[in-house]
């Protein structure tokens, strides 16, 4: 088990936890900063993207989307994408990858 605080407001990216089953981060941007120069689509998991504090602007593939605090977005393996932070403070996110199916780590 792995018990972590999220208030590291000063590193722009913190590892929360990384091994063979998930990887979690939190990344903080500044206003107008993006998460990329370009978009990136380096993973072979999907991504789970949790918007925690402020307003940023998803970029995924083709689309484009605008996220405030609450918001969630699902990326599937492969798709390029990158944020940038629409806000005048800094905007927290949270990022999340799984690796394979739930139910046969659990069951």
């Amino acid at each position: 088990m792995f018990l972590s605080r999220l208030d590291s407001k000063e590193r722009w990216f913190q590892s929360l936890e990384a091994n063979s089953r998930a990887d979690s981060s939190v990344m903080n941007l500044d206003p107008g900063q993006f998460s990329a120069e370009e978009p990136e689509s380096e993973r072979c998991e999907d991504q789970v993207f949790l918007v925690l504090e402020g307003e940023v602007l998803a970029e995924f593939g083709e689309e484009r989307a605008r996220m405030p605090a609450g918001h969630v977005l699902v990326i599937p393996a492969g798709v390029p994408h990158r944020f940038c932070n629409l806000g005048h403070a800094r905007a927290r996110t949270m990022r999340v990858y799984a690796t394979g199916d739930h139910r046969r780590v659990c069951w």
